[in-house]
């Protein structure tokens, strides 16, 4: 019987100390080989990503064990045919109205965006195989856009280029080439909204929480790690993930401007706190035997996240200033590196 699990393995590229762990898959044949490698070939992606591109070939895998098991030699799905009944298996599910699978998948309706998600990462890491091995077509190659395709290229296109910066200066001629061509497969499209309503935490409210919400009764001091967590998302705008790459170091206090300066540094090329010429990774690796945050798998307590935000100095870090901040919150910042509460883990 076949199987299909989700491990862990250390990649080593060479006979150096290096290791790189990445979530591989297992089956009964051995670990995937070709999926590690091609993992390690995107390892600048984020944690996030990887785990995505490993769920979604279990998927695929997963299918092509349910089918050709119940097959004979000659009835087998083989190449595009294969992930384009995949992908209608992803955006319509594998249950019958009687609630049956001969299968065994018991896949229900996916979301849209979902299904485009997981057609994307099996397409992405089937490219990178078919040019490994040196095939001459992919598993889902390109393709020429009917009139209606090469709009909705466009369309995506104009939108994703609208906020970037400088996007003049693209060769109109090879994105024009590019609009014409699209993916043999495509999942569904997923529905266009454009009113969802984006929840606000109530102004008026803040400032009760800051006082009462982090007092635990009882107790002498309020919880500073997560009022400072709190201000730096309501006041500076920061992500949840971006305040625990923050160091005790990063903190400054402006009192006679009435600000706090949060420097967020990039978690591991950054500048070390300790030394100019050394890098975050590299601190955290000598100190700590540590990695940056970011680099650790998602199932475990010590990832946080990192979107690649501009960074806006040439130490790789971007600044967060602090606005509409009173005195008594300044008081709060300073105990906060004062006691050192503001260690994130």
């Amino acid at each position: 019987m076949s199987y299909v699990l989700k491990s862990k393995c250390r990649y080593k590229v060479d006979r150096t100390g290096s290791v790189y762990e990445f979530p591989c898959i297992l089956t009964q044949s051995g670990v995937l080989t070709s999926h590690v490698q091609y993992l390690f070939k995107n390892r600048g992606k984020s944690q996030s990503w990887i785990e995505k591109s490993n769920s979604s070939v279990t998927l695929l895998i997963k299918y092509i064990d349910a089918h050709t098991q119940s097959l004979s030699e000659k009835q087998k799905v083989k190449g595009v045919e294969l992930l384009r009944n995949f992908t209608a298996a992803l955006n319509i599910g594998t249950i019958d109205l009687n609630g049956r699978d001969p299968s065994g998948l018991f896949w229900k309706v996916r979301n849209t965006r979902d299904a485009q998600v997981i057609l994307y990462h099996i397409t992405r890491y089937t490219d990178y195989f078919s040019e490994r091995n040196e095939c001459q077509i992919p598993v889902n190659p390109f393709i020429k856009a009917s009139h209606t395709e090469e709009k909705i290229n466009w369309c995506a296109y104009y939108h994703h280029q609208a906020g970037v910066f400088l996007n003049h200066l693209e060769d109109r001629k090879a994105i024009t080439e590019k609009m014409q061509w699209v993916r043999a497969i495509q999942s569904d499209r997923p529905e266009v909204i454009a009113n969802e309503k984006v929840v606000r935490f109530r102004e008026d409210k803040i400032e009760v929480l800051l006082k009462y919400g982090f007092l635990k009764q009882g107790d002498k001091y309020p919880d500073y790690k997560n009022q400072l967590i709190t201000m730096l998302m309501h006041y500076g705008g920061l992500r949840l993930s971006e305040t625990f790459h923050i160091y005790v170091n990063d903190i400054i206090c402006d009192y006679k401007r009435n600000e706090a300066v949060v420097r967020v540094y990039h978690p591991a090329s950054g500048e070390s706190p300790e030394s100019p010429k050394q890098l975050r990774k590299t601190y955290l690796q000598e100190k700590y035997a540590l990695k940056p945050r970011n680099e650790y798998s998602k199932n475990l307590r010590l990832h946080a996240g990192w979107k690649v935000p501009l960074l806006t100095n040439k130490k790789r870090y971007f600044e967060v200033i602090l606005v509409k901040v009173t005195q008594k919150q300044l008081k709060i910042l300073g105990e906060c590196m004062i006691l050192r509460f503001v260690e994130l883990d």
